[in-house]
């Protein structure tokens, strides 16, 4: 076993030249630079004019001057491709997200936490509703951490490939979550909850 497992891994070359090419088979860019070199520039553009759109229709953040000596987060996009049964692209999808790593909990957050249903719990009432014959039904919130009202103050970096159209002494004052703050699944959860 430790002679096949060393065989595919001798030549770290020709396995970097598989990875790569299993990643432009894909078509997913993992960078801003990547999406706008890729032949597929005019989807990810729309996903992501998508995207800001709908951080638009939240009422996400707001423009204001870039504050002294306030922790700036960088954003990033996250890209996505669905396709059908047959391999053809169906959607590009683009997600802003913030490097919400670079947060200090009790500094720049106090709360993470928000409850999941445990797995055996789900489990159990999935096979009583097959008992009972009761009809389940599943949702999805599109957009979901959008909802949560944000607490703290937190200033985000534009978007990359944005910077020109707000301006070099602008920043992006979140009055929401996004995708990537520790604190954004609580703040949807409380906001499901009813309490913000």
């Amino acid at each position: 076993m430790m002679c096949k497992i060393k065989s595919l891994f001798e030549d770290r070359k020709d396995l970097k030249s598989k990875l790569m090419s299993v990643h432009l088979v894909n078509n997913v860019p993992n960078s801003y630079f990547e999406a706008e070199n890729s032949a597929n520039w005019k989807n990810w553009k729309l996903a992501m004019e998508n995207e800001l759109d709908s951080l638009d229709k939240h009422k996400v953040w707001q423009i204001v001057q870039k504050p002294a000596k306030s922790k700036l987060i960088k954003t990033k996009w996250v890209y996505s491709l669905k396709q059908d049964d047959a391999g053809k692209n169906i959607k590009y999808k683009a997600r802003l997200v913030a490097a919400g790593f670079n947060q200090i909990k009790n500094i720049d957050y106090s709360e993470s936490y928000s409850p999941v249903v445990n797995i055996g719990s789900f489990r159990l009432l999935i096979a009583l509703a097959a008992k009972l014959k009761l009809n389940v039904n599943f949702f999805d919130v599109k957009t979901a951490y959008l909802y949560g009202d944000l607490e703290e103050t937190v200033y985000v970096l534009p978007p990359p490939g944005y910077e020109k159209l707000i301006g070099d002494d602008k920043v992006c004052k979140l009055k929401k979550s996004i995708y990537g703050l520790p604190q954004s699944g609580r703040n949807w959860y409380m906001k499901i909850k009813g309490v913000n």
